[in-house]
C-alpha cells in the first residue's frame, strides 16, 4: 500500500510540474479539456482568435513598369525613334541583348494583343499600359532565349516580379509553337524555291536546296533510366534535332526530337523535310551546271549539303577532298554552306523554341 501511495504522489507531482516547465499555466490544460468537452457535446462554442500578421520589416510597393529601365532606355516616346534606327545594326546594344530589331518586337506585340493572348489586369487597364507591359515581357523572353539571362534578373529592368516573367515565357513558347508552321517551312512553290536555290548558285552550288545537320542540346533533367540513350559521341546527356537551313541561316525544317546517342544516319531516316524532297515534286526540279570542260548540262532533283556522317543518298551530298581543280570550288563552298547549321548553337531554352518559329529570326 505504501508503494502504491508513493507512485500516485509522484504522478500527481509530475502532472502539476510539467505544464509549468514548458510555459503552460497549470490550469490551462483543464480549461482546454473543458472546451474540448463542450465542443464535442455541443454545449458551448470555443472562440479562436487568429494572430495578427506583423507588419513588414521593410516596406513593399508594387513596381511601376511604366518607368522601368527598359522603358526609359528603349521604349519611351523620347527614345523610341532612335531605337528603331539603332536596332537595325547587328552590333547595337539592342540587337546584342534581344537579337531582333524593335520593329519585329512591335510585330510580336500586336500579334499577342490582337489574338488576345494577353489581357488587361487590375494593375494594367489602359491600352497604353497593356502595350508597354507586353513589350517588356517579349523583350525579356527574347533576352532569355538569346543570352540565357535568368528570369530573376529581369526585376531590376522591368519592375515586375520574376514569377510573372516565368509564366509569360511558358505562354510565349506555347503560342509560338502554335504558329510554327507559318515561319518554319520548306518552299511550297516553284517561285520560292528558285529564290532559295539562287543563293546557292551564286556560291557555285547549283541544285542545292539547303544545309542539313544535327544539333545536340544538353538535357539537364534527363531521367536516370534514359541517360544511356542520350549520351553518345557528345560528352554530356543531350537530345538531338536535325535542322535544315537555307544560305541565309533561316531554319526551313526541323525533324522530331531524338535521343542524343542516335547517329546522323539513323535520324535522317525520320526527317520529314528529307522525305519531302525525295518523294515530292522537288525530285523533278531541273537545274543547270557547267562541267570542267565548260559544257552546259542539266541536273535533276534538289539536294541538301551535309557532312560525311550521312547516308549516301542522291538527296544528301557532302563536300569531299580532292586535288582536282575543277572540284575545288564545290568542296570549299560546300563546306562553308554545311557550317551554317553548326553555327546554330542552342541553349536548353532555345531548344524549346526550335519548334515555335522564333529561332529563324533570332539568328538574323
Amino acid at each position: 500500500m505504501d508503494h502504491l501511495a508513493t507512485t500516485n504522489d509522484v504522478a500527481a507531482a509530475f502532472s502539476a510540474t510539467v505544464p509549468s516547465i514548458i510555459g503552460i499555466p497549470t490550469g490551462a490544460m483543464d480549461t482546454d479539456l473543458e472546451m474540448m468537452d463542450e465542443d464535442e457535446f455541443g454545449e458551448g462554442e470555443a472562440t479562436r482568435t487568429r494572430k495578427e500578421r506583423s507588419a513588414n520589416r521593410f516596406g513593399y510597393t508594387l513596381g511601376d513598369y511604366m518607368n522601368s529601365n527598359y522603358v526609359r532606355k528603349f521604349l519611351s516616346p523620347a527614345v523610341r525613334e532612335q531605337t528603331y534606327v539603332l536596332s537595325r545594326d547587328r552590333q547595337s546594344t539592342f540587337r546584342s541583348a534581344f537579337r531582333v530589331p524593335l520593329s519585329f518586337v512591335d510585330h510580336l506585340t500586336d500579334m499577342f494583343i490582337t489574338r488576345e493572348w494577353v489581357a488587361a489586369t487590375q494593375k494594367c487597364r489602359s491600352p497604353e499600359q497593356l502595350q508597354t507591359r507586353t513589350e517588356l515581357f517579349i523583350l525579356c523572353a527574347l533576352e532569355h532565349l538569346g543570352n540565357r539571362r535568368p528570369h530573376c534578373q529581369f526585376e531590376t529592368e522591368t519592375n515586375m516580379c520574376p514569377s510573372e516573367h516565368r509564366k509569360f515565357f511558358d505562354l510565349f513558347v506555347n503560342k509560338m509553337y502554335s504558329i510554327s508552321t507559318d515561319y518554319i517551312y520548306f518552299p511550297k512553290t516553284m517561285e520560292e524555291l528558285k529564290i532559295l536555290m539562287k543563293d546557292y548558285s551564286m556560291q557555285h552550288l547549283p541544285g542545292a536546296g539547303g544545309s542539313i545537320d544535327v544539333v545536340h542540346c544538353k538535357w539537364a533533367n534527363c531521367p536516370a533510366g534514359d541517360a544511356n540513350k542520350c549520351k553518345g559521341k557528345e560528352s554530356f546527356v543531350s537530345v538531338a534535332f536535325e535542322v535544315v537551313t537555307d544560305h541565309r541561316r533561316r531554319v526551313i525544317g526541323i525533324a522530331p526530337i531524338q535521343y542524343g546517342a542516335r547517329s546522323d544516319k539513323h535520324i535522317v531516316r525520320f526527317d520529314p523535310t528529307v522525305e519531302l524532297i525525295k518523294t515530292g515534286w522537288y525530285k523533278d526540279v531541273e537545274w543547270e551546271y557547267f562541267t570542267s570542260q565548260g559544257e552546259l548540262k542539266r541536273g535533276k532533283g534538289v539536294y541538301f549539303i551535309c557532312d560525311g556522317g550521312y547516308l549516301h543518298w542522291k538527296t544528301l551530298i557532302c563536300p569531299f577532298r580532292t586535288d582536282d581543280v575543277s572540284h575545288y570550288s564545290y568542296c570549299y563552298h560546300g563546306r562553308q554552306a554545311s557550317l551554317a547549321v553548326q553555327k546554330l548553337k542552342t541553349t536548353p531554352s532555345q531548344a524549346r523554341a526550335l519548334f515555335c518559329g522564333m529561332l529563324p529570326h533570332l539568328q538574323t
